[in-house]
């Protein structure tokens, strides 16, 4: 059972055979509990009657068991505030969801505007990538080893370098846009059978690449919850450095789709039509 926001109570006497997870709400143990109890931002509480047979874990709470209630295996309670989900780091870590999740909005419209717009140099994007994937994705590690050199030697150099020490991070995450644009028109594509590169695609692909994340950015503001915190983090880093090379490698190639991708020797399927006769 799945509660969001709301105070869930077991009554003396009650027994609930499952497990129970509330978001934001507390959780009141009076009764028997065959299952585990679960709560994120919020507390769990045990009566002197309350039996939970299996565990209870509280993310960004704390676990309250008074004399004579009884907890199974696991008791864990991962409390970084130390005063419940509205304590100041908890405001710090909600702060940073939110930062997190205009970023999350501002490149879903920023990729749904360049599968719209630009949809012959996505196309090419796409191509590249489909030809030649592993070659793109070692091309967008050094990508990103290229930019990463280019800001350091700027800000080295510092010689005029404010155009380029902010012109580097910007080019590099255009690229990562367009990257990203293609991967989830790809998966849209693969999704519905048609090959047409559109906004309808692009959300399809987008549903399924790019909803985890803002699912846990939010859960992350609910809840202001450092363990979740960590999570999304990890999350980031995958989508920057297992998944998004595999497409910026094609955008780097192709000149952000501005031209084919390079043709190596014997790869027929990109090979230039020849004329008739």
């Amino acid at each position: 059972m799945v509660y969001v926001g709301k105070t869930y109570i077991v009554d003396e006497g009650q027994t609930v055979n499952g497990n129970i997870v509330d978001v934001g709400g507390d959780v009141i143990v009076k009764g028997t509990v065959n299952g585990s109890v679960w709560t994120m931002g919020s507390d769990i509480y045990v009566t002197s009657t309350g039996y939970i047979q299996e565990g209870a874990i509280a993310f960004s709470g704390k676990v309250k068991q008074e004399p004579g209630g009884q907890i199974g295996n696991i008791r864990l309670a991962l409390n970084e505030s130390g005063h419940g989900p509205r304590g100041p780091i908890n405001t710090t870590y909600r702060l940073m969801a939110l930062i997190f999740l205009a970023l999350y909005f501002m490149w879903l419209a920023l990729s749904a505007t360049c599968a719209s717009l630009f949809k012959t140099n996505v196309s090419r994007v796409l191509d590249s990538m489909q030809s030649r994937p592993w070659k793109s994705f070692l091309l967008g590690y050094l990508a990103y080893l290229l930019a990463f050199a280019a800001l350091v030697a700027l800000v080295i150099t510092i010689i005029g370098a404010l155009p380029g020490v902010l012109g580097v991070p910007l080019l590099l995450f255009a690229g990562m846009v367009m990257s990203s644009t293609a991967l989830q028109v790809l998966i849209g594509q693969k999704i519905i059978g048609n090959q047409a590169i559109s906004v309808r695609t692009f959300l399809y692909g987008a549903l399924i690449l790019s909803s985890l994340p803002g699912i846990m950015f939010l859960l992350q503001y609910v809840t202001g919850s450092l363990v979740i915190m960590i999570l999304n983090w990890v999350l980031i880093a995958t989508f920057l450095f297992v998944i998004v090379p595999f497409g910026l490698g094609a955008v780097l190639s192709t000149r952000f789709g501005t031209r084919s991708g390079q043709v190596t020797p014997g790869t027929p399927a990109m090979a230039a039509p020849q004329p008739a006769g």
